[in-house]
């Protein structure tokens, strides 16, 4: 009879990892991409509507491992879940808000006018948009809950959001889902004289490894805290082939001292009250290893390098006119 192995649990902090790099230290020229391709003749006007800017910020996220024994006999199962803490949404929504004018004011440096929202509505009701609904985005996050994470969806405050339709407004279906397709894309470019804009940036708390093995009964999963973000975003404009993006060409990694709970040897503590620290839609409390961030040390790494990305995006633009 198969005898259960022992299940391994490390997690290990990002001291033990080389590249350590704070949003001052990051060559963001070297890290942004973009290809505008045929929209060029559409941004050469300099009119540009930001139709979505969305910080989709990971607040937990689990893994396992397992060890089957083929050769050795018995088996093993290794998990952990990890969940951001001590981030109040409202100071993260505010951030989010000075990040998006910082985009904005970059844009207008570029050269660019920005469409604004009340521009928008009317070139909106001017058109037949079909079933598209146009809605304000909400005064704080929208968390989506999965099995292996927990996302929490930020998009600057009161701001201008068109829908697929009724049904999709009313079921609070992804905000990825607005400017999904060219054909929309197409649309508002159209309607406004002006090229559309969506940014997304997804920023996770840790760096996990796991280890399965078959052949014996050792498994492992490994986590070093730390902020990971990317960033994709598209360019539309008033043909269905005119169209480009922009991107970070690798993950950026950034260091952890704003993670407060980090022993000596750089490992997580435990905490004797981890089931209320307030997880935004993170049940799994009991199972679960919080990183407890220094809110401001936190939002500080976030913003320094949200903004340098996007400070990339607006020159890059703005130099291959």
């Amino acid at each position: 009879m198969k005898k259960a192995g022992i299940i391994l649990l490390f997690i290990f902090a990002i001291s033990s990892i080389n590249a350590q790099e704070s949003y001052q230290d990051i060559s963001y020229d070297k890290i942004v991409k973009a290809k505008l391709g045929p929209v060029k003749k559409v941004l050469r006007s300099k009119r540009v509507f930001i139709s979505d800017f969305v910080i989709r910020q990971v607040t937990a996220v689990s893994a396992s491992a397992q060890g089957f024994g083929a050769l050795q006999g018995g088996s093993s199962k290794a998990s952990l879940a990890l969940a951001l803490s001590g981030i109040e949404s409202e100071k993260y929504q505010q951030a989010v808000n000075e990040m998006y004018d910082n985009f904005v004011a970059e844009l207008q440096k570029q050269g660019f006018e920005i469409v604004s929202d009340e521009e928008a509505m009317k070139a909106y009701q001017s058109k037949d948009f079909a079933k598209r609904v146009v809605a304000k985005t909400p005064d704080g996050p929208k968390v989506l809950t999965k099995k292996l994470e927990a996302v929490a969806e930020f998009r600057p405050s009161d701001h201008l959001a068109i829908f697929r339709d009724q049904k999709n407004l009313n079921t609070g279906a992804d905000f990825a889902s607005l400017m999904a397709d060219k054909k929309i894309g197409k649309e508002l470019s159209r309607a406004m004289d002006a090229a559309i804009i969506t940014v997304d940036f997804k920023i996770g708390i840790a760096a996990i490894k796991t280890n399965n093995s078959i052949m014996t009964a050792v498994s492992a999963v490994k986590a070093w805290p730390m902020l990971r973000i990317d960033m994709t975003g598209q360019v539309y404009g008033k043909r269905i082939s005119e169209n480009g993006g922009f991107y970070t060409k690798k993950t950026v990694e950034d260091i952890n001292y704003w993670v407060s709970n980090l022993d000596k040897k750089g490992k997580i503590k435990t905490h004797a009250d981890g089931g209320n620290l307030g997880y935004m839609g993170w049940q799994r409390t009991e199972m679960t290893s919080p990183i407890i961030a220094n809110e401001q040390d936190f939002l500080k790494e976030v913003r320094g390098v949200i903004n340098g990305v996007n400070d990339q995006v607006a020159i890059e633009m703005g130099d291959k006119l």
